[in-house]
């Protein structure tokens, strides 16, 4: 049982979010998986709509935590009660921008502008003008630059915004990023060529690099020092060098040297040992390793 503390220890704790920030990631987030659907089902043109829907919103979330005030457009009288009933003008991705920069002191470096600009450009094209078909060479231009723009943005929101995302988004966020390369060879590419540079560092540093089971890219990294053998408890979680989460319950053995990352609770232990051969259970952090007094 562990809890994922997604701050350093000399930051200060995250405000809670507003229940309107808390929409507006939500609505952002939903538009990113419907831009993945739609790659997934053969629909680049609808997915870069989906996927600028994403960023307009997504970018708006830092205003929006720090003053709701901040994604109203000056040219329409501001009011609390108008914002919170949806009935207030909001600011331009131009005007997300210079808040971003002039307000709250974060601008988008150059690469994660760029990327962005690119598929701003293409989304405009695609709502402002009829185009039936793109040629196989704009296709492919198109969702290069799309996943630079998706990559960029999963590390903006995960690293540079993770204090206001939090746990349970970085998770999502990962988690789709996942998806999109498993299911897209194209992506996978994309993103293998991004860390490829760290991927040769490593290597010069006589760190193994395998063959991966999700994008199937040469971009695993093994370490291979093992951990000391240990005993384990009922219900812990090993991860073994194919990454792949073993349960252990009443035949639990010594760790051979793989790390333990978590165990079940006591009170779920019951519910573990019903789990049907082949089923998919997901664990939720609850909080850290405890020693209980009856279970030593």
């Amino acid at each position: 049982m562990f809890d994922v503390d997604d701050t350093a220890p000399d930051t200060p704790a995250p405000r809670e979010l507003s229940q309107d920030v808390q929409a507006l990631i939500n609505n952002g987030l939903d538009f990113l998986d419907k831009a993945r659907e739609e790659l997934e089902a053969s629909k680049p043109k609808f997915s870069v709509v989906s996927f600028w829907t994403a960023v307009e919103i997504l970018l708006k979330v830092p205003l929006a935590h720090e003053h709701w005030s901040l994604v109203c457009s000056p040219k329409k009288p501001i009011k609390k009660q108008a914002y919170l009933a949806g009935d207030f003008q909001s600011v331009t991705y131009e005007e997300t921008r210079e808040r971003l920069k002039d307000v709250l002191e974060r601008p988008l470096d150059r690469e994660t502008d760029s990327a962005f600009d690119k598929v701003r450009k293409h989304r405009n094209r695609v709502v402002h003008f009829y185009h039936p078909t793109f040629t196989e060479a704009e296709q492919r231009q198109i969702l290069k630059e799309q996943a630079d723009a998706w990559f960029a943005l999963n590390r903006l929101l995960r690293d540079e915004w993770k204090v206001i995302f939090g746990v349970k988004h970085n998770w999502k966020l990962a988690f789709g990023e996942t998806r999109l390369i498993r299911g897209n060879k194209f992506y996978a590419e994309v993103r293998f060529k991004q860390v490829k540079p760290e991927l040769e560092q490593l290597s010069e540093k006589n760190i193994q690099i395998g063959n991966c089971n999700e994008c199937h890219q040469h971009a695993t990294v093994s370490d291979n020092r093992e951990l000391p053998s240990e005993g384990t408890c009922i219900g812990a979680i090993q991860v073994p060098a194919n990454g792949q989460p073993v349960l252990f319950l009443a035949d639990h053995p010594l760790t051979g040297g793989y790390p333990v990352i978590g165990a079940v609770a006591h009170y779920h232990l019951d519910i573990a040992g019903q789990l049907p051969p082949n089923c998919q259970i997901r664990f939720r952090a609850i909080h850290p390793f405890t020693v209980f007094e009856e279970y030593k």
